[in-house]
């Protein structure tokens, strides 16, 4: 039966409508999809690589070997069973390093696959994350993001500071704890992370801890009898460029933990590795090397925030 010609041009511009609303559809999808530079491996095949790249490095680990040739090794390994060359995987992850919240991605699934081939189990998020309210003792009050990419290139740094003046009270202990990983082929892996606690009369508790390898960290501090003003921390990075060489430190899950102490004991300032100072006149002839290290990149840390605020 012929179609009446009314019809037909009532129902035609529903159809090319519907085709061009398809075509437009699929064209917006394809277009969100950032095409990644030549030489630039895809997620998928990025965490195929890392997966085995972070096997290889564990079982170096296993080695005690002081030039580093098992690392080398059974890394060379990963690229001949992928196919690729050193240089392409450092051109994929300095490209993955200015574009941290697609590398997050890539590990929060990678995390579920180590996890999976390691323990047995499925992954689990660090127990404090969700512990963002104050319904009970313990509180994750965490300011900052939940990944991290450091590198020579980007100043090899990321910090933090909150107003603690109501959150943490004498007796309260207060944890940083974050999870370091080194994507790192040559030269030594070294890092230092910083905790603070900024008092009235600007005195400050610091204290302090090295990176040097991967694997949950933690940095734990008493606060003291003097009224807590704000927290602060930053890890640095001190590795130095040297070329095409891509060295990075991923910090993941970072969690800023009170445990409310009730019976309120209170830890002196002076104990453990910590110092309590007037800022910018503590005693040089007491700290060793690391703290005196130490407290200057707290005084250079002080300076800058001075610095922003002017």
């Amino acid at each position: 039966m012929q179609v009446p010609y009314t019809l037909r041009r009532n129902l035609l511009p529903t159809w090319l409508k519907a085709l061009t609303m398809t075509g437009i559809l699929v064209f917006s999808l394809t277009a969100c999809k950032k095409k990644l530079p030549d030489g630039v491996l895809d997620q998928g095949k990025l965490q195929e690589v890392l997966y085995d790249y972070h096997m290889a490095q564990a079982l170096a680990q296993t080695h005690h070997d002081s030039l580093a040739y098992y690392e080398w090794y059974y890394t060379e390994m990963v690229w001949q069973k992928h196919h690729l060359t050193e240089q392409e995987f450092q051109t994929t992850m300095a490209y993955y390093a200015r574009n941290a919240e697609l590398l997050a991605k890539v590990y929060a699934k990678l995390d579920e696959q180590l996890a999976e081939a390691t323990a047995g189990g499925v992954h689990e998020t660090n127990i404090y994350e969700r512990m963002t309210t104050a319904a009970g003792d313990t509180l994750n009050f965490w300011p900052g993001k939940s990944f991290y990419v450091l590198s020579p290139e980007t100043g090899g740094r990321m910090e933090f500071q909150i107003a603690a003046d109501t959150i943490a009270h004498s007796g309260d202990q207060i944890m940083w704890e974050f999870e370091p990983r080194w994507i790192y082929r040559e030269g030594a892996k070294e890092a230092v992370a910083v905790l603070a606690l900024h008092y009235e009369g600007d005195s400050v508790l610091t204290q302090y801890v090295n990176i040097y390898g991967s694997g949950r960290q933690s940095i734990r501090m008493t606060a003291g009898e003097l009224p807590l003003r704000s927290i602060s921390g930053f890890i640095y990075q001190q590795g130095k460029r040297d070329g095409g060489s891509v060295k990075l430190l991923l910090i993941q899950s970072p969690v800023l933990v009170r445990f409310r102490n009730k019976a309120h004991p209170i830890t002196s300032p002076t104990e453990g590795d910590s110092t309590i100072h007037e800022a910018g006149n503590a005693p040089t002839n007491l700290r060793t090397p690391e703290q005196r290290i130490r407290d200057s990149l707290l005084r250079l840390d002080t300076l800058q925030r001075k610095r922003r605020v002017m």
